[in-house]
Order: structure tokens, then C-alpha cells, then sequence
């Protein structure tokens, strides 16, 4: 019996067009997700979103839930069980501000700072990349020297020219594998984390702490920084989104996230109409 859903936010559980609520893109249907949320409570199951976004962003998209889900968030950076922390990654001091060096050189590539106490973006960045920033993150910082950063750092989130995204991936890899791993978020999207930091490795520790079994848990995902925790769960989906090289790492297939896919696979799951 699933005992623990997991689920990705853009390109899987956010829909991307004007549906469901008009007006309002990245959006769910909320009232359908409050009644498979609460046969879920009742079951004794547990809710997790595994997103690269910042946690305080996340806790915005479930109002009503936030204080009794559990939250990968920062693409494992920061582990969070109904408003407890669980785990805080960290990269290695002095990295971030070399791997920073080396984005600047890279035309094109923009880049934040994301840690315990929010984001940090330089602010010498594009307005345009600043801005984008508030549909992933609610505490945001614009930084005039490094020094300014306080608490742990996690991850860098860079945003490149799409059709640059797997050659500055390879450039970043070449250059700082040792410490950050660059994994690819969606086209021009790429997340620097720590090396065995992943959404994997945090729902592996949810798991341990609820005492449950990866063939009870039940995941979705639209991109490769999902690939990990689908390799983990033993029940699987790729959203029909999806490129072709996630779906074949997952077992099942979910419709897409614009026909609210992931619900549909859950009111199923969990019997709700």
C-alpha cells in the first residue's frame, strides 16, 4: 500500500496554461487536492513536495497542508517534516565564490545564492533574472559582496541559454565536480548541489524516519533532477510531459501536468472521486 507520495512542482503538479484557474498559470486544482490530502491523513499517509524551489516558496503553494507535509526542497538541500528540519546540506566554504568566478565568465549564465537563510543574488545580475527569481523563492537577498551572506550555503541555482545548457553543465562538472553537482532542472535551468544531495537522498531519510519502505512510496516527475527518486520508489512516473529520457527511467506513465496528472493518479490511488 503507498504510504508516501512525492511530487515535483513545474512540469508535474503545477500546470503551465491558463487551467486550473483562469488568469493564473502554475496552478492546481486545489479543492480536488484537498480531498485526496485529507483521505491521505486518514490513511496515515504522508504528502511531500520534491521541488529545486525554496521552501518557504513551496510551503505558499499548500497553505492549508504546509505545517503537516514534508518538503525536499532546493533539490535536497534542505529537508523538512511538518515544520521540523531534518537535514541541512552544506557546499564546501569557499567553493560558491570560485563556481561564482566561473559563471560570470560563462556568457549568458545568470546565477543565486540559496542557503538556510534565503536566497542571495548578486546585484550585478539581470533585472529580468531577479525577478524570475520571486516564482521560485519567497526570502531574496540582492548582495553587494559575498560577505554579505549569512548561514549555510546549499546549492547555486544558474539559469543559461537554453541551447548552452549541457555544454556550461559539462564546463561546471569539468571544473568543480568534486564539490558541486550539476544537475539540469529543465531547459537552461541548472542546479549546483552538493555531490549525494539529491531529492533522493532526502526522501531516503523521510523514509527511514517514518519507517516506511521505497516500494511504499510513490513518485512523479517531469525532469532529469526527478530521475534520482524514481530510481528510488518503487512506483514511478513520468509525467507524459516528460522528455523521453526521464520517461524511460520510470515505470508508469501520469498524464500531463496540464491535465492535472499527478491527481488523477492519486484520487485513484486513494480512492477519491
Amino acid at each position: 500500500m503507498i504510504k508516501a507520495v512525492a511530487v515535483d512542482v513545474d512540469g508535474t503538479f503545477l500546470s503551465d496554461k491558463d487551467f486550473p484557474i483562469k488568469g493564473q498559470l502554475r496552478s492546481y486544482d486545489a479543492e480536488w487536492f484537498k480531498r485526496i490530502y485529507q483521505k491521505m491523513q486518514n490513511l496515515g499517509a504522508h504528502f511531500i513536495i520534491a521541488s529545486g524551489d525554496q521552501y518557504e516558496y513551496l510551503r505558499t503553494l499548500i497553505p492549508d497542508e504546509a505545517d503537516h507535509a514534508a518538503f525536499v526542497a532546493d533539490n535536497g538541500g534542505l529537508v523538512v517534516d511538518q515544520n521540523q528540519q531534518v537535514d541541512c546540506a552544506e557546499i564546501t566554504p569557499g567553493i560558491p565564490q570560485k563556481v561564482g568566478a566561473l559563471l560570470r565568465s560563462l556568457p549568458g549564465a545568470c546565477y543565486t545564492y540559496c542557503g538556510e537563510d534565503g536566497w542571495f543574488i548578486p546585484a550585478d545580475q539581470p533585472d529580468e533574472f531577479k525577478e524570475n527569481m520571486k516564482n521560485f523563492s519567497v526570502r531574496r537577498h540582492i548582495i553587494h559582496n559575498f560577505d554579505e551572506i549569512t548561514g549555510r550555503l546549499f546549492k547555486l541555482a544558474v539559469v543559461v541559454p537554453g541551447d548552452k545548457t549541457f555544454e556550461y553543465q559539462r564546463i561546471i562538472d569539468q571544473k568543480f565536480g568534486q564539490y558541486v553537482y550539476p544537475t539540469v532542472s529543465g531547459n537552461g535551468a541548472i542546479d549546483l548541489i552538493v555531490p549525494g544531495i539529491d531529492k533522493a537522498a532526502g526522501l531516503k531519510q523521510l523514509l527511514k524516519r517514518w519507517q516506511l519502505t521505497p516500494d511504499q512510496l510513490m513518485v512523479f516527475g517531469d525532469g532529469e533532477n526527478d530521475i534520482t527518486m524514481m530510481h528510488l520508489a518503487g512506483h514511478a512516473y513520468a509525467m507524459a510531459n516528460a522528455p523521453a529520457n526521464v520517461k524511460q527511467e520510470a515505470n508508469h506513465e501520469a498524464p500531463s501536468n496540464n491535465e492535472q496528472g499527478v491527481l488523477q493518479v492519486m484520487a485513484k490511488e486513494f480512492g477519491v472521486q
